[in-house]
């Protein structure tokens, strides 16, 4: 079963490390779509800490042999729709956006549970700095 995970995992930490460990444990193979600095910045409005480049290493280095990708400047579901996924890993905190969900009617949705969020959320270690 292939899984698909997808964020932002700005100052990568152990929350995050919850999130695609648990993830990875839904199926056989894990993809993960690391969001666009332009992206997150129309999203979030703000840029994220990191570059997307180096928040696709962050992730890479931590799961290995998984495929990580960065999202489509242009188009959201493009690499949803080459991977064909059977589950969609979402965080605790994430919305599925409506056309996603049109998109693939037959993919299961699994949310997985926050991690010490009061300690690990991205937002808060922004704050910090």
């Amino acid at each position: 079963m292939k899984v698909l995970a997808a964020g932002t995992f700005d100052m990568f930490h152990p929350g995050h490390q919850f999130f695609l460990d648990q993830a990875k444990m839904l199926g056989d193979e894990l993809f993960v779509i690391i969001a666009r600095d332009d992206s997150v910045k129309k999203i979030k409005g703000f840029f994220p800490q990191h570059s997307e480049v180096q928040r696709k290493t962050s992730v890479k280095n931590f799961l290995g042999d998984d495929t990580v990708f960065l999202g489509d400047h242009h188009d959201f579901l493009k690499i949803p729709k080459q991977i064909q996924p059977d589950i969609i890993a979402l965080g605790y905190d994430q919305m599925i956006p409506k056309l996603l969900r049109e998109s693939f009617p037959h993919v299961s949705i699994v949310r997985i549970p926050s991690f010490s969020p009061e300690q690990y959320k991205s937002s808060l270690l922004r704050a910090a700095i």
